[in-house]
């Protein structure tokens, strides 16, 4: 009986552990799909940072519309320019690819407004 209640033990740790970490996937996986759509606002999303790192300079100071499809494509418009990345979301940070360079940032989503880094924008669509 004692052995019985050993390996009902393990196998309810070893269940707890799996469902626990599944559940840390599944908010970045709602977070990305949350985040589809248009949204507006203004920021620089770490500009001169990538700048650096590309060594060119992107073709406008500040973004004025995200915008992020479901399969992980999406583009950023600012300035009457637009530029296409490719993006993945976790938990709490938010990486944009370039062909030339890529950079996470923080974001969080919160009904219709996502905050990326000190940067705010509103869900349009």
């Amino acid at each position: 009986m004692k052995r019985n209640k050993g390996i009902l033990s393990l196998v309810l740790a070893a269940v707890s552990l799996v469902l626990l970490l599944g559940s840390c996937g599944n908010s970045a996986a709602a977070n990305q799909k949350k985040s589809v759509g248009i949204w507006q606002g203004m920021g620089d999303l770490g500009f001169e940072q990538m700048e650096m790192e590309m060594e060119s300079e992107m073709p406008f100071d500040y973004v004025e519309t995200l915008f992020f499809a479901e399969d992980g494509s999406g583009y950023m418009a600012g300035q009457g320019q637009k530029m296409d990345f490719t993006y993945v979301m976790t938990d709490d940070t938010l990486t944009l690819r370039l062909p030339e360079v890529g950079w996470g940032m923080v974001y969080e989503i919160d009904g219709d407004t996502l905050t990326v880094r000190d940067s705010e924008f509103t869900r349009k669509s």
